[in-house]
């Protein structure tokens, strides 16, 4: 499915048409001052919905079962050939073990470069140690970082002290791309936490189907 995101420097405005129902699920965000963001949970069929409605799309790139999602590669193939900015996000496995490892699979899958790929930080799927978690969440950076790309981390306040501490701003340099599903693509009501004074982008609409 698709998410909607929305971020505070571009000025670019993307508009969903309700005309389009090619039924691919996705959760829908904007970013940037209106850039708007697909993250899609399924196999991509047609390239052309998606971009006539969104500037980038994310894939899911890694599974919270440990392994690469099935339709990963092949969905990046297709957006890449469409000339879509993409790139891709994961849900670690924690209770696998070896996070280095997840992120060296997911990169693998694709061998793209110079990309932010998402983490996903969500209470339930990591262990009750925060300083586990932490050293966790630090390795896949740095895997990240070694191979020229970069993380990003997909959260929100409630998900983040729960699973990191309400102490942690080691993170806060990456990218904050903030989990509020108000159904409101503005920042107003932000509440800073983990460091970060402002997200840079917002996911405010899950489960919308369109493209």
């Amino acid at each position: 499915y698709q998410r909607r995101v929305h971020g505070y420097q571009r000025r670019v405005h993307g508009i969903l048409s309700s005309a389009m129902k090619l039924l691919l699920l996705f959760c829908i965000a904007t970013f940037s001052f209106g850039w708007t963001i697909f993250e899609v949970h399924e196999k991509i069929t047609d390239t052309s919905c998606l971009k006539s409605t969104a500037q980038e799309v994310f894939p899911r790139g890694y599974l919270s079962v440990g392994k690469v999602d099935p339709d990963y590669a092949e969905n990046i193939k297709k957006l890449v050939a469409a000339k879509m900015s993409t790139t891709g996000y994961m849900f670690p496995c924690f209770k696998c073990g070896n996070p280095r490892k997840q992120a060296d699979e997911l990169m693998d899958a694709t061998h793209m470069v110079k990309r932010r790929y998402f983490v996903h930080v969500l209470a339930g799927q990591w262990s009750e140690d925060k300083s586990a978690n932490r050293a966790f969440l630090k390795e896949i950076a740095e895997e990240f970082t070694t191979r020229s790309n970069i993380a990003g981390i997909a959260t929100n306040a409630f998900h983040w002290e729960t699973v990191m501490g309400k102490d942690c701003e080691e993170f806060s340099d990456l990218m904050l791309f903030n989990i509020d599903l108000d159904g409101n693509p503005s920042f107003a009501d932000y509440v800073p936490f983990g460091g970060w004074k402002l997200p840079r982008s917002k996911l405010f609409i899950e489960n919308e189907k369109n493209c």
